[in-house]
């Protein structure tokens, strides 16, 4: 009778250590400062394309690592290109979407996008990052970036779905906030 209760007990043990897969929505909180703000001459196009290899960005540890993922779901580029419009609107650009003509035209690439998860059987930290590639044109003129941020956080427990998809919108905010004050890029623009 005792082993039954010992391997009932560890097995709801090791259940208790799985992680089942997860699917996150993109949607990054980022904003522009209006330091930056002021009277724009230029219109500005912005597309926002996916190049990543694919929608896993990672998984989420635990006993049962290869079957623990985590994925983006749907199109990540469409709430992405809606912050983007509104933050370079904010200061004062007249964004321009679709195919219309703009003064300089901002494409914005999201490279790549991963959650990793540390620790043997219990996940001790996480860290989650991101990298955006950009090219802005105007008339003849080409100016070109990237921007690569990570953040590290340790955990008690291994988070909740909500706290994975924060982590991992965080990472985004940290490489599209470089993007956004980047006084480089916004002369380009304004030039």
């Amino acid at each position: 009778m005792k082993r039954i209760w010992f391997f009932l007990c560890f097995g709801l043990i090791l259940a208790g250590c799985a992680l089942s897969p997860q699917t996150v929505m993109i949607d990054p909180d980022f904003v522009m400062d209006q330091k930056f703000a002021g009277k724009k001459t230029a219109s500005l196009g912005i597309e926002v394309i996916d190049s990543r290899q694919g929608e896993v960005v990672g998984n989420r540890g635990g006993v049962y690592k290869s079957s623990s993922h985590i994925s983006t779901k749907g199109d990540i580029t469409g709430p992405i290109q809606q912050r983007l419009s509104r933050a370079y609107g904010d200061i004062g650009y007249q964004v321009i979407t679709g195919g219309d003509k703009a003064d300089a035209r901002l494409q914005v690439e999201i490279a790549d996008l991963k959650y990793t998860a540390f620790g043997e059987n219990i996940v001790r930290s996480i860290e989650t990052s991101a990298e955006i590639r950009f090219i802005c044109q105007k008339g003849s003129k080409t100016f070109t970036g990237s921007y690569q941020g990570s953040r590290k956080q340790d955990v008690i427990k291994a988070p909740t779905d909500d706290e994975n998809e924060r982590l991992i919108n965080g990472a985004l905010v940290t490489v599209f906030q470089k993007m956004l004050e980047d006084r480089e890029l916004l002369a380009f623009i304004d030039g």
